[in-house]
């Protein structure tokens, strides 16, 4: 039995709530509930100070996952999002975390301080109703840097949008 069992099972019901309401309000059925993040969030801030990042051998790699999903969700902490991204990459460098994480989480700060996005993996509906990548640094270099860390192109994750 893994000594995390608790911790994981946490992840498990919290991913459950958090892709329910997501779908949910995706499909206009309800509205987006900021107040499961922000739970969510305490949660994973609970755990990141008992266990540290709860990387691949800790907890496996679909939990992993999660935990990365939650910091990703936490736009309204901004600082916890910094602190997950610094700990992230540090996982990265041991190979613990999906590397495509870090550019996932990075992209998010950056945009949030009004910087540009490295990977272009942040998009938004234009007026036509069509996908497109909020602003880029350096877009004819995008698909090198997304290579990089284990992303297909910016033009393959576009299409995923429009199906």
């Amino acid at each position: 039995m893994n000594k995390y069992e608790d911790i994981i099972k946490q992840f498990l019901q919290m991913m459950e709530v958090d892709q329910k309401m997501r779908q949910r309000a995706i499909n206009g059925h309800i509205q987006w509930d900021d107040k499961i993040d922000i739970e969510n969030t305490k949660r994973l801030k609970k755990i990141v100070d008992t266990i540290g990042w709860p990387t691949i051998s800790k907890v496996g790699k679909k939990v992993s996952k999660v935990a990365w999903l939650i910091a990703q969700h936490a736009d309204h902490d901004l600082e916890f999002q910094k602190k997950a991204l610094n700990l992230l990459q540090e996982a990265a460098r041991n190979d613990e975390v999906e590397h495509k994480q870090v550019a996932y989480l990075t992209d998010r700060i950056f945009l949030k301080e009004g910087k540009k996005q490295i990977y272009g993996t942040q998009f938004k509906k234009n007026e036509q109703g069509k996908f497109v990548p909020l602003p880029l640094k350096e877009p004819e270099n995008v698909n090198e840097r997304r290579a990089r860390v284990g992303l297909g192109t910016i033009e393959e994750y576009a299409r995923g949008f429009d199906k």
